[in-house]
């Protein structure tokens, strides 16, 4: 993930393998993060000036195993994660 903004909010650029995946802008609230919008495809990183594809993933052994998941966890209406 590579930090940048976007409307004067947060936002992060989404890899995934070295590939340019989607641009996440997070709306904040007092109490945390309100809502997070994602913007899909590689055409969304060039009003940013992010690159399409990071060099890492041009180096030997820097990919994930196939059978490596990606595992999100919803907080409950507590707020603790």
């Amino acid at each position: 993930m590579i930090p940048t903004a976007a409307n004067g909010q947060p936002a992060f650029a989404v890899y995934i393998d070295g590939e340019a995946h989607s641009i996440q802008i997070l709306t904040v609230a007092p109490t945390g993060i309100d809502q997070i919008v994602a913007f899909h495809g590689s055409e969304r990183f060039r009003p940013f000036s992010l690159v399409d594809r990071l060099p890492i993933a041009s180096v030997p052994d820097a990919h994930r195993p196939e059978d490596q998941q990606a595992i999100f966890v919803a907080p409950d209406d507590s707020n603790e994660i």
